[in-house]
């Protein structure tokens, strides 16, 4: 299994830093996406091996 940290910043994207945004690799290479903030278009777009997110897991706020 492998994370990779695309965004690490607040819920306010800043030229710095992305929002949270986390692709879990298995060894199969599905890929899942925790934590996917707004901003991930870019996230992903600047990052390597992000092509194809098979599913995602998000928190939902009641």
């Amino acid at each position: 299994m492998k994370i990779k940290f695309l965004g690490v910043g607040s819920a306010f994207t800043t030229p710095e830093y992305y929002q949270s945004n986390m692709p879990v690799t298995s060894r199969s290479g599905k890929q899942l996406l925790v934590d996917c903030g707004g901003d991930i278009r870019f996230s992903l777009g600047e990052s390597k091996g992000g092509e194809h997110i098979d599913t995602s897991l998000q928190e939902k706020i009641p």
